[in-house]
C-alpha cells in the first residue's frame, strides 16, 4: 500500500510539501498541485482522514451507556447513530447491566477521552447520578432521567399520554391499573402523576423494577394479591406489557386489555388484548444527540435543557374496543374499484382480504394505464355511470374532476379531522382544493428528491480537489448553481480524474419529465403567477431557469432525451452517474441502499414538484356505506403501513417515523425534513385559460414550454427567446 513518502518521490517533491497540499496549509501553483493529485491517484494514496481528523481535534467521540437493548430501547439507540453520523462523531457503546458495571462503563468512557455521554439507563440513583456529575463533560439522559435533577435530559411527554389514557379508560371502569418503574425516574415519576392527575388510585399504583425479569415475579404477586382483577392496565414500557399479558392469560384473567407505552414498530399489533402507545423513540436519540452536541459547543455557558418529545395517534382511538368492524352484509357483498396499475392497486390486491374478512364485502379491482383511467374517469362521470364505486386519479387532476361531479362529498360520511391529522405535513391541502369540501383523499405522494453516489462524494481525494478547484466543501448541492457546479466537477469530460462519466442524468423533452426538472428551477429563482393567475414564465426567473438547464444539460448523461423517472434511475443504478433529482416513488423498494452507497438529499433550491394520488367515492355509487368503510380500511395506519412493506409508501406520519420501514426507505428521512417546501404542478390558475382545455390536465400548455425549452438546450433558441415565445404561447391558448 502506497504511502505519502512514495507520493513524493513519484511527484519530485518533498514529503512535507505533500503534506501541506493534504492539510491545505499552503498556496502551491496549480501545476504543482496537479503532479501531487496526479501521483495520488495512480498510486490509489488516499489520506488518512480519520488520523488527520483526531489530529486536529475534529473528531467527537460519544459515549453511550445503554442497559437493554429490548423494546423502544434500540430505537432510541437507532436514533442517536443516525444524528451522530449526521453530525460526523463516533459512538462508543456500553451496554451494561446493574450499577456497579454502570460506574465502571463511565469511568472506561472518560479514560478513552469521549467528549460527551448519552445515558439510557434504568438502574440510575443518588450514587450514579452523583457520578455522572462529577464527570466534568457533557452529559444527556435518554428517556430514563434522574427525576427533580438539574441534568440534560430529553424524554417523552409521559404525563399527558398517561393522564389521557387514564382519563378514557375510567369512563368505562372506576379501576384502572398503572405499572410502573422506581419514581425516582423521571419518566415513571411523569407516569405516576399522570395517572393520580386524572383519578387514578395510589393502590392501584405498582412501582416495579424496569428489569424484564425481576419485574416478573413482582407483576404476578401483585395482580394475584387482588380480589377481582381490573379489565383496565396501563404499563410504562413494551417488556412490561408482555409480562402481565402473559401473566394475565397464566392466572386466567378473560376480561383484560393492556396499554404499554411503546416505540414506533409496524410489527407491534400482536395480541388483541395488547395495545401498543407509540411514541417517538428515534427522535428521542436524535434529540438527544442534537442536545449534547449543543452542550459540547458552549461548555461554559450552556443552561440544561430539558426537551420532550411527543407520542403519536389519538389516545380515544386506543382505547376503543378494538373489535373487527360489523359485518355489513354477509351475503357476498361487493365493491368495485377503478385503479391505476401500479404499487397502490398492487399493495390493495394483497391485502384486501383482510378487509373481507372484518367487514364481509368482497374488493373487486379494475386497473388501467394512467391514459386509460382519465378516460374512464371522465365519461363514466358525464354517463353518471354507477359501475365503480372508489375512483384512484392523479393528483394534477383534482380541479377538473371535482368540476365534472366525479366524487361525492366525503365531509358528512367520515371523521376527516382525524384522518388529516395523521397526514405527514398536512399533505391533503396539497392534494384537494383549498375549499373546505373533502371529495378525495392522498393515498400516495410523490415528492422530489436529490438522489447522489455517496461513495465518491465522501471520498477523501474528491473532496480535497473540489474544494481547491471551487473553493466550497463538496456536499449535496443546495441551489441549482451549485448543482451545475457539483454536476460539472463529476463530469469527465470537464475533469479526467472524475471517478464517473457523468455529473447528472437529467429527465428528457417529454412534458412530464421537463417540467419536473424546469418547476423546481423556476420557482427557486423567484418564478411566480402574474395577476392573472397564469405562470409568469417571461421573466427573469424563467430566464435563469432556462440558462440553468442549459447548462446542466451539458452534464448530463447524454441518451436522456425520452427517459422518464424509471428509466432515469435505471441508468444511475449502473454506477456511471454522481446524482439525479427525481421523485420518491419511483426509487426501488428491493435495492440495498447502504450496500450500492446511496445518498439521498432535499431537492437544490426553495421548492419542489409534489405529485401522487389520491381515492375516493364515486358520486354515482350505490354502495356508498361500504365504500366509506373501504376508505377507513385502507386509509388506517395499520393497512398503510402494510402498504408500505409492499412499495406504496403512504403519506401518514405512522409510515414515515417507523424505524423499520426506515431501513427499507432511507429518504423518507428527507422527505420528512421540510427544508424545502413541495408545490403542486399547476401551470395554469385563471379560469378563463383552464376553461379552453376541456381535458383539464394542462397538458396543452406543458406541451408548449417544453418544446420551447428543448429548443433553448438544443441551441435552435436563446433562453431569452424561449420563455418569451412561451408566455406568447400561453395567453393565445
Amino acid at each position: 500500500m502506497a504511502n505519502i513518502k512514495d507520493v513524493a518521490k513519484l511527484a519530485g517533491v518533498s514529503v512535507s510539501t505533500v503534506s501541506n497540499i493534504i492539510n491545505d496549509k499552503t498556496t502551491v501553483s496549480g501545476e504543482l498541485y496537479q503532479r501531487v493529485t496526479k501521483a495520488m491517484q495512480e498510486l490509489n494514496y488516499h489520506p488518512n482522514m480519520l488520523a488527520m481528523n483526531l489530529k486536529k481535534s475534529k473528531v467527537n467521540f460519544i459515549g453511550i451507556i445503554i442497559n437493554q437493548l429490548s423494546g423502544h430501547y434500540h430505537q432510541i439507540l437507532e436514533g442517536i447513530y443516525r444524528e451522530l453520523d449526521k453530525q460526523k462523531s463516533q459512538p462508543i457503546v456500553k451496554i451494561i447491566g446493574g450499577s456497579s458495571a454502570e460506574k465502571g462503563a463511565i469511568d472506561a468512557l472518560l479514560r478513552l477521552g469521549v467528549t460527551g455521554i448519552i445515558v439510557v439507563s434504568s438502574n440510575l440513583d443518588g450514587e450514579l447520578v452523583q457520578q455522572y456529575k462529577d464527570t466534568r463533560v457533557p452529559i444527556v439522559f435518554a428517556d430514563l432521567y434522574p427525576a427533580h435533577s438539574d441534568m440534560n435530559v430529553v424524554c417523552f411527554d409521559n404525563k399527558r399520554i398517561v393522564r389521557e389514557l387514564t382519563q378514557q379508560l375510567s369512563r368505562e371502569s372506576e379501576d384502572v391499573v398503572l405499572i410502573s418503574g422506581n419514581s425516582f425516574l423521571g419518566s415513571e415519576n411523569n407516569c405516576i402523576n399522570g395517572f393520580l392527575d386524572a383519578g387514578g388510585k395510589k393502590e392501584f399504583v405498582l412501582e416495579t423494577t424496569l428489569d424484564k425479569e425481576r419485574s416478573y415475579s413482582e407483576i404476578m404477586d401483585f395482580v394475584e394479591g387482588m380480589q377481582n382483577p381490573p379489565k383496565y392496565y396501563i404499563v410504562t414500557n413494551e417488556y412490561l406489557g408482555t409480562n402481565l399479558n402473559d401473566i394475565c392469560r397464566y392466572l386466567n384473567i378473560k376480561n383484560f386489555r393492556i396499554f404499554a407505552l411503546a416505540g414506533d414498530s409496524w410489527y407491534t399489533e400482536r395480541d388483541h388484548n395488547l395495545t401498543y402507545v407509540a411514541r417517538d423513540a428515534i427522535l428521542c436519540g436524535t434529540e438527544a444527540v442534537k442536545l449534547l452536541m449543543a452542550n459540547i459547543d458552549d461548555p461554559v455557558t450552556f443552561d440544561t435543557q430539558k426537551n420532550t418529545v411527543g407520542y403519536f395517534g389519538d389516545i380515544k382511538s386506543l382505547t376503543e374496543s378494538g373489535t373487527p368492524d360489523l359485518i355489513l352484509n354477509a351475503e357476498n357483498k361487493s365493491i368495485n374499484l377503478l385503479m391505476l396499475e401500479s404499487k397502490v392497486s398492487e399493495a390493495v390486491k394483497r391485502l384486501c382480504k383482510d378487509f373481507a374478512v372484518r367487514t364481509g364485502i368482497d374488493v373487486v379491482i379494475h386497473t388501467k394505464t394512467q391514459q386509460e383511467l382519465k378516460s374512464i374517469i371522465l365519461e363514466n362521470a358525464r354517463k353518471k355511470n354507477s359501475e365503480y364505486d372508489i375512483i384512484m386519479a392523479d393528483l394534477q387532476w383534482s380541479s377538473q374532476l371535482i368540476k365534472e361531479n366525479v366524487f361525492c362529498k366525503l365531509n358528512d360520511l367520515m371523521d376527516l379531522s382525524e384522518t388529516n391529522s395523521r397526514y405527514l405535513h398536512d399533505f391533503r391541502t396539497f392534494a384537494l382544493e383549498s375549499s373546505e369540501d373533502v371529495f378525495a383523499l392522498p393515498v400516495l405522494i410523490g415528492s422530489q428528491l436529490l438522489v447522489y453516489k455517496a461513495d465518491i462524494f465522501d471520498d477523501a481525494y474528491m473532496k480535497k480537489k473540489f474544494y481547491l478547484q471551487c473553493g466550497i466543501p463538496l456536499e449535496p448541492p443546495q441551489n441549482w448553481n451549485e448543482y451545475n457546479l457539483v454536476a460539472k466537477f463529476f463530469s469527465q469530460k470537464y475533469n479526467p480524474d472524475s471517478p464517473v462519466k457523468y455529473g447528472n442524468c437529467l429527465l428528457g423533452n417529454n412534458e412530464e419529465g421537463m417540467m419536473a426538472e424546469f418547476l423546481p428551477r423556476f420557482w427557486s429563482f423567484g418564478g411566480k403567477n402574474n395577476e392573472d393567475g397564469i405562470l409568469q414564465i417571461d421573466s427573469m426567473a424563467g430566464i435563469k431557469a432556462v440558462r440553468n438547464l442549459c447548462e446542466a444539460y451539458e452534464y448530463s448523461y447524454p441518451e436522456c432525451r425520452h427517459f422518464l423517472e424509471d428509466e432515469q434511475i435505471a441508468e444511475f443504478l449502473k454506477g456511471d452517474i454522481a446524482m439525479i433529482s427525481t421523485y420518491n416513488v419511483h426509487l426501488p423498494k428491493k435495492l440495498d441502499y447502504s450496500d450500492e452507497r446511496i445518498g439521498f438529499s432535499s431537492l437544490p433550491g426553495k421548492a419542489s414538484v409534489i405529485g401522487g394520488w389520491f381515492i375516493g367515492i364515486s358520486a354515482y355509487s350505490n354502495k356508498v356505506e361500504e365504500s366509506v368503510k373501504f376508505l377507513e380500511w385502507e386509509l388506517s395506519n395499520r393497512i398503510s403501513i402494510r402498504s408500505s412493506l409492499f412499495g406504496q409508501v403512504s403519506p401518514f406520519k405512522k409510515v414515515f417515523y417507523d424505524s423499520e420501514l426506515l431501513k427499507l426507505y432511507p429518504w423518507m428521512d428527507v422527505v420528512n425534513m421540510r427544508k424545502v417546501q413541495p408545490r403542486k404542478k399547476e401551470l395554469i390558475i385563471g379560469e378563463s385559460i383552464s376553461d379552453k382545455q376541456p381535458e383539464g390536465m394542462n397538458k396543452g400548455i406543458e406541451a408548449i414550454v417544453c418544446e420551447l425549452i428543448w429548443g433553448a438546450i438544443n441551441g435552435a433558441l436563446t433562453p431569452e427567446e424561449a420563455v418569451k415565445y412561451a408566455q406568447e404561447q400561453i395567453m393565445n391558448v
